[in-house]
């Protein structure tokens, strides 16, 4: 299926809307040596938003539970489970 792409993460906040800015279709993920890559399907306020320049960089968002050890106190994502158009990427 889609993830939902939306503005600052504020899905997550039962306050704030839940509109999508874009969705992202996980079979159109590429992975490279430097990261991953996709092509979200905007909509039309993230065409306006992304595009327009509002909004400039992307916050992946990742299942905590399925994080694997990566040693030295580091720890690997292994599934992406949303992301979030923002100006503040973490």
């Amino acid at each position: 299926g889609e993830l939902l792409m939306d503005r600052e993460h504020e899905s997550h906040d039962p306050q704030k809307r839940t509109d999508a800015l874009a969705w992202l279709d996980l079979s159109t993920l590429t992975k490279r040596p430097d990261g991953l890559y996709a092509r979200p399907r905007l909509t039309n306020s993230g065409e306006r938003d992304v595009l327009g320049g509002t909004l400039r960089f992307v916050s992946p968002e990742f299942d905590a539970a399925s994080m694997q050890d990566a040693g030295q106190g580091y720890r690997r994502p292994t599934r992406l489970v949303g992301a979030s158009f923002t100006n503040r990427p973490a």
